[in-house]
């Protein structure tokens, strides 16, 4: 196809027909689509590097629509003005990325948060079987920030079934410490917001109604509605469940888990 000048409107690219070999549709300042055989239509942008010519893929259509393709294409641009190798860029970027997630894993903080306790080696070896029994299958491979309070109260639930109060008790205390590891000692700016909602509830008094720690497994659902009453429902919306928090036989847990991340900042 010929060059066409300037910057072309979405439907050229979206009615672009596959032919039997693949041509390319050029757009402005060198971007390009490439329409192949199987109808698949990719983003290009070629370029020089060290007397070299290259190709950097920026991604298919219509996942990625023009505007964002030439913002793209003008950030390689500038990798280019500074003297870095955009392809060489891009698959560091994708290592950090996959590095960055793998770090952001509950049970890769939770591990960390263990080793640096000060423990006698059998009290050391009792806390990390119950982790990798009881929390880890449920929440170790998602990411710290993407937990929410239900899949907290999930992780109780779970191993209250079985009878073991005491264990479940345990483990609200060892995921809270990790929260407090993973979200505030690793994060300044989860540091900052933590400290800002201490200071804010401080001054409102709130902090003292949501410290469900020492109470969570001896207080009466009843008791505990009437205390939080007109409350439930913007904490059920925020959770995001609010029709199995209502009928919830699990009111305590719900509570403790929204209690473990308001304090970290959610």
């Amino acid at each position: 196809m010929t060059r066409k000048p300037g910057k072309l409107v979405d439907s050229v690219f979206r009615t672009a027909k596959a032919k039997a070999v693949a041509y390319k549709i050029y757009d402005e300042a060198g971007l390009r689509m490439l329409v192949r055989p199987t109808g698949t239509k990719v983003w290009q942008y070629p370029y020089i590097y060290n007397g070299k010519a290259n190709i950097f893929t920026i991604g298919q259509y219509p996942d990625i629509l023009p505007a964002e393709a030439r913002k793209k294409r003008d950030e390689v641009k500038k990798l280019l003005s500074a003297g870095k190798e955009p392809n060489t860029e891009k698959i560091l970027a994708k290592r950090r990325a996959v590095q960055a997630s793998s770090d952001s894993r509950f049970e890769t903080i939770a591990r960390e948060w263990h080793s640096k306790q000060l423990w006698a080696e059998k009290h050391a070896k009792n806390i990390l079987s119950r982790l990798e029994k009881d929390v880890f299958p449920h929440i170790g491979m998602m990411i710290m920030d993407n937990i929410k309070a239900s899949d907290i109260v999930h992780v109780l639930q779970y191993v209250e079934e079985r009878g073991a109060l005491d264990v479940a008790h345990r483990l609200g205390q060892y995921m809270n410490a990790i929260f407090d590891y993973g979200l505030v000692s690793r994060n300044p700016r989860r540091r900052r917001q933590g400290r800002a909602h201490r200071r804010s509830t401080a001054a409102t008094g709130d902090r003292g109604r949501w410290s469900l720690s020492t109470s969570m497994f001896s207080s009466n659902r009843g008791d505990m509605e009437a205390s939080f009453l007109g409350e439930g429902d913007c904490f059920c919306r925020w959770l995001g469940c609010a029709s199995w928090l209502s009928h919830s036989d699990n009111w305590a847990h719900t509570l403790f888990a929204v209690d473990i991340l308001m304090r970290h900042g959610y």
